[in-house]
């Protein structure tokens, strides 16, 4: 587990280290990166798929088997921490919508993508890749601007 979790570390600290700074993007370009990045977390091809399941199993042993709950807590404030590193990008590249709560929004996050990807793996029939990023799409227009002015 604990090197499945360094190797997506890894894909995700690289991904944005090539990003840099989110304001040197429009606000398509922020949006896209943003889903690609936040995308890496949801089953939406077979590696990923493999990933996720292997990641839930953890979770679930995690709840009643205390030599794990420390590594279970990293993963998900990792997550978290993803997540608020990609949400404030996009609010100082000013695509997120204005008067935005980042804390309930790093929240409201987190959730969607783990029920996604609980969805997906306990029911990939009901809730297969383009579901997923169709959940993920809709979620991102709640919180983003519509407009693709360059930024300054």
């Amino acid at each position: 587990m604990r090197s499945m979790l360094d190797r997506l570390s890894e894909r995700l600290r690289t991904r944005l280290e090539d990003i840099g700074d989110f304001r040197r993007h429009t606000r398509a370009e922020q949006r896209r990166l943003a889903a690609a990045l936040l995308g890496e977390l949801l089953p939406l091809h077979e590696r990923r798929r493999a990933e996720v399941a292997v990641f839930l199993d953890f979770v679930v042993t995690a709840r009643t088997n205390a030599a794990f709950a420390g590594l279970s807590r990293w993963a998900a404030t990792g997550e978290r921490a993803l997540i608020r590193r990609i949400l404030d990008g996009l609010d100082a590249g000013g695509a997120l919508r204005p008067g935005r709560d980042l804390d309930a929004e790093t929240e409201r996050l987190a959730s969607l993508l783990d029920g996604l990807s609980l969805a997906a793996v306990l029911h990939p029939n009901l809730c297969d890749a383009q579901r997923c990023a169709a959940a993920l799409d809709a979620h991102l227009s709640d919180l983003l601007v519509a407009d693709d002015r360059p930024v300054a």
